[in-house]
């Protein structure tokens, strides 16, 4: 299956992932992180999803609240009103997190020029 764009990439300290439409029209989420505590260990993966709402709930679960705080350095016109949709919806009174939707919301207002 080939890659036809990327959707979205998101970073962490020590790891992130980009996530693309494929040719079928599904999702994978490609991404690495490093686990500190395991001897400096890189851990790859490559998740398929059958669109991008499905891996955006997937994401959203499996990070918890925390999702909020995961850096977006890209994102596509094509998924911005799903993020934004969750973005605006997000509630919290924890400095970390307030930063975090800061940056999202940021991010979700800039224009790609590449």
């Amino acid at each position: 299956m080939k890659k036809v764009k990327k959707l979205l990439e998101v970073g962490v300290d020590g790891g992130g992932s980009e996530i693309f439409l494929m040719s079928d029209g599904s999702v994978a989420d490609i991404g690495s992180t490093m686990r500190m505590f395991d001897e400096d260990e890189i851990g790859n993966w490559e998740l398929q999803f059958p669109n991008f709402e499905a891996y955006w709930k997937d994401f959203k679960k499996s990070k918890g609240e925390f999702w909020v705080i995961f850096h977006p350095l890209f994102i596509d016109e094509d998924v911005k009103e799903i993020i934004r949709t969750s973005v605006d919806a997000f509630q919290t009174e924890d400095e970390w997190e307030i930063r975090g939707v800061k940056t999202w919301k940021e991010r979700l207002e800039q224009k790609d020029f590449f």
